[in-house]
Formats: C-alpha cells, structure tokens, sequence
C-alpha cells in the first residue's frame, strides 16, 4: 500500500530516521501513492539522507543538480555527490559520473567509470540489455583504443549484430550530450565500414 507506506516513512523521516528520509524523497520525486511530485520537498529530504552519509540519496542529489531538479543546474555539484555517494558504496553513481567525464570531453575517464560499473554489477550486465550493450561499448573502445565513445558504440554493434538504436536509447538521456549520435550515427556507420574496408 503506497499511501500507508508513504504515511510512515514521512513520520520516520521526520523523528530523525535517515533510511526514511532517503525513501520520503524518493516519494516526493517520483509522486508516489497520493504524494504529489514535488522536487523542492524531495530535495530537502534527500539532503537530509545524504548529509548522514545515505549513499542512494547522495546519488539522487547529484541527479537533481545534473537536471537541474528543483535547484540550479550545477555539473560541479553532481559529481562531487557522486563521487561521495561512491564512497560510500554506491555504484549506480559511476554510471552518472561516466556522463560527467563524456559532457566534459574525457572520454577515457568516462570509459574508466562505466568498467567500474560493470564490474561492480555482474549480475546486471548478464540480465539487462542495456547493460550488455555498455559492455560492449567497453570492450570496443578499450580493444581498439577508440577515443570517441560513439564511434565504438557503432563498432561494438557492428560486431555484435545488435540494433545500433538500442545502445542509443541505453544512453540518451538529458545532460547526456550525445544527441548528436542520432544526426551522425549513419555518419559513424560509413567510417566504419570504410575502416574495415582499409584494414
């Protein structure tokens, strides 16, 4: 029952519980149950969970910063709670900081991150799509040293037979900077398979 749910992480949260106040934000981010999406109230929620060291809600206030959910976009500020949330044992959050290092044109930092990630989550890269074209995007780019991370999502699909769609929609996302992939993917193909072609 998400109402009752709700009733009692708020009061949890409210007496000082900081597993509660970490699932209250969520609540108020995602306007669960009878809860109306509120980033401002979500926001102050999460702080409270993240300033007690919950890593879950130190990576959901690095998202809000990244978006600029309910407080002034600010990239700085997303991967310094990231890079904390880590810290403290989150790995979810090297998936965000691997967005990070991409916006700012490190695309070999970026890389670092999503192998961390996919170590770390074994289980995940085995059972979801998306993380299985990750892998491949790794193992493209670390096998050819490739230093643009679109040109090895192409090369990664070409050599898995997959739909070269797939591994866009696994990394579009706002703030994610590769929305040109969808105007020069066809672009990417072509280098492709003229490479080939030369080798």
């Amino acid at each position: 029952d998400f109402d009752k749910a709700g009733h009692w992480f708020y009061e949890a949260a409210e007496r000082g519980m900081k597993v509660s106040q970490f699932h209250f934000g969520e609540y108020c981010y995602y306007g669960w149950g009878k809860i109306k999406k509120n980033y401002d109230r979500a926001l102050k929620y999460y702080k409270k969970a993240a300033d007690q060291e919950v890593c879950g809600a130190q990576r959901k206030l690095g998202i809000m910063y990244w978006m600029g959910f309910g407080v002034r976009e600010n990239n700085s500020k997303a991967k310094e709670w990231w890079e904390r949330a880590i810290e403290n044992g989150d790995t979810g959050s090297f998936l965000w900081l691997g967005r990070y290092f991409q916006q700012i044109d490190d695309i070999f930092e970026a890389i670092n991150m999503y192998e961390n990630l996919l170590i770390l989550n074994g289980n995940l890269v085995r059972n979801t799509i998306q993380y299985r074209n990750l892998a491949a995007i790794v193992s493209a780019s670390r096998a050819y040293s490739v230093i643009d991370v679109e040109f090895a999502a192409v090369r990664a699909n070409c050599q898995c037979r997959s739909n070269c769609l797939v591994v866009c929609s696994s990394f579009e996302s706002p703030g994610l900077g590769l929305s040109s992939f969808w105007m020069c993917h066809n672009i990417y193909y072509l280098l492709f398979i003229v490479y080939q072609f030369l080798q």
